[in-house]
């Protein structure tokens, strides 16, 4: 993230969790898989939560365009 003001502790705290979040979902559809059993739901709320972390951590886009 190259915006020009830092980070408050909140917000890194925030992006913290939901990383914690994101790898818990991995984490059970890779459990999912190894299973055998049909991992689905698992890896596309996995992906899911990859795709918001990411979105999460881009630079906002500015509103004039």
């Amino acid at each position: 993230m190259e915006s020009g003001a830092p980070l408050s502790e909140l917000e890194v705290r925030r992006l913290l969790l939901e990383v914690a979040e994101t790898l818990e979902a991995v984490i059970i559809a890779l459990q999912a898989e190894r299973s055998g059993a049909e991992p689905g739901f698992a890896l596309r709320e996995a992906v899911r939560r990859v795709v918001q972390l990411r979105q999460h951590l881009e630079l906002p886009e500015s509103g004039g365009g």
